[in-house]
């Protein structure tokens, strides 16, 4: 993390003291997305395979915390880790020690003052880790059962963990782990995302 444009801020203080807020589905995400991956790209023509809008903000209908999901695809691990300090100049925060880091993944994310606008989340485009976010988005996007019941659990776990944001975002993992699972056993595949 970037010391001097947060002085006297830890990561953890930057990435997760922010509260839990949901807020109705906006139409302006879809743009905001579209503004910052055309920023990204222009940047860096040709590095990423793909970007993609994920996470609750892509999913008309569906509250969310006003912070645009963006799955960012590239060709191999060793552009996964060179991409970060080149997002780094257009001002992304990398927090390596994050609980959101993965070996299959990286995460960064921006701010506008102290407030998250924007999560990228860096992955080998077709790994698993792609596949697995665009699909459960996917989902999302074409089941209204499933969007109901994953916006109950949302406002159920942002009651009981209004100031705790990584832990709200890790009490939502075994519904995604069950809906991918039963999209699994109904015959969807990861590859059909990819």
């Amino acid at each position: 993390m970037d010391e001097a444009r947060f002085p006297g801020l830890t990561p953890a203080q930057v990435a997760g003291a922010e509260p839990v807020r949901l807020l109705p589905h906006d139409q302006r995400w879809a743009g905001a997305f579209d503004e910052e991956s055309r920023r990204i790209r222009a940047r860096w023509t040709g590095r990423y395979v793909e970007i993609r809008h994920i996470g609750s903000t892509a999913v008309p209908g569906l509250l969310a915390k006003p912070v645009i999901d963006m799955l960012a695809g590239l060709a191999t691990l060793d552009e996964v880790d060179a991409a970060i300090d080149e997002l780094k100049q257009l001002g992304y925060v990398y927090w390596a020690d994050a609980p959101a880091q993965a070996p299959d993944r990286k995460w960064l994310f921006l701010l506008c003052g102290a407030s998250r606008t924007h999560h990228l989340h860096l992955v080998v485009h077709g790994s698993r880790a792609w596949c697995d976010r665009a699909l459960f988005c996917e989902l999302l996007k074409s089941d209204p059962a499933l969007r109901a019941d994953y916006a109950r659990l949302k406002r159920r776990l942002a009651s009981a963990y209004a100031r705790r944001r990584d832990a709200y975002t890790a009490a939502k993992g075994p519904f995604i782990v069950r809906a991918l699972s039963r999209a699994a056993a109904c015959g969807s595949t990861r590859t059909v995302i990819a």
